[in-house]
């Protein structure tokens, strides 16, 4: 299920690997999508594509498949569901963390008690999301996230 989106939305600054917007230097956000659902993981992507400097780095349908794509493309960050058969989200979560250069991990879920909440930062997440707000919540969390990548924040929202 291997797929490479790059979007294309900022500028190509000629020779970096980073894109200039409104001539500010940044460099590409790579995200890997994860969900056993290929509905939600459509939907997901579809959320992603509108948003500037990310790169789509790889699509995952299970947690094993995920960390496959991750040790080979080595993403910034995991956006992934938290419930999956065999392997859920939260030890997706703990085996990224034991990366060397672990990246960043987003929860999705339709789960809104605060357990899962929990659960989702000790297994070393970086951020949580509803999934019914996943368009709405998704590019302000990314925008928080993505301040390493950037010289100044993601432009989410211009």
């Amino acid at each position: 299920m291997e797929q490479r989106h790059t979007l294309q939305l900022a500028t190509r600054v000629p020779g970096k690997t980073s894109h200039a917007y409104h001539g500010k230097a940044m460099k590409t956000l790579r995200i890997l999508v994860v969900d056993d659902s290929p509905v939600f993981l459509r939907a997901a992507v579809g959320v992603l594509t509108d948003l500037p400097c990310l790169e789509i780095v790889g699509e995952a349908g299970s947690g094993s498949e995920a960390l496959a794509l991750a040790e080979k493309f080595t993403p910034n960050l995991v956006l992934t569901d938290l419930a999956m058969p065999q392997m859920d989200g939260l030890e997706l979560t703990r085996r990224l963390m034991k990366f060397a250069s672990p990246p960043e991990v987003v929860i999705m879920t339709a789960h809104t008690q605060p357990e899962y909440h929990a659960a989702a930062r000790a297994a070393g997440a970086s951020g949580f999301v509803l999934k019914p707000d996943l368009s709405v919540d998704l590019p302000a969390l990314l925008q928080k996230l993505g301040a390493p990548y950037a010289n100044d924040d993601l432009p989410i929202g211009e």
